[in-house]
């Protein structure tokens, strides 16, 4: 959109490698799930809450207004993780020729 250069800056700033959003629908309606990595949690959360960057003080604004969730105040604890599941690569398989049928 039309602010796409500050927020990218933004979330430069912030540290953030990558981010997703996912829309789950729910018997209680659509629910959205948020996706933040970085390599530093405290120091992305920190830079959140106390940012006067323009840009950052409306997100945070924002954010307060439609989620109802203030970024100025510390975080929650984060989840604890129960499971990390993860296939091991496998090598590059070789492909195999189909023997050739000759006419008899």
């Amino acid at each position: 959109g039309a602010r796409r250069a500050e927020y990218d800056a933004s979330r430069r700033r912030m540290g953030v490698v990558r981010q997703g959003v996912w829309v789950q629908q729910t018997p209680q309606g659509p629910m959205e799930l948020l996706f933040i990595e970085v390599a530093d949690p405290a120091r992305f959360f920190e830079q959140m809450a106390n940012s006067q960057e323009p840009f950052d003080v409306e997100f945070r604004a924002w954010v307060l207004d439609v989620y109802g969730i203030d970024l100025t105040q510390p975080p929650p604890p984060p989840p604890e993780q129960v499971l990390d599941f993860m296939i091991a690569p496998r090598s590059t398989p070789t492909l195999r020729e189909r023997p050739s049928r000759t006419a008899h």
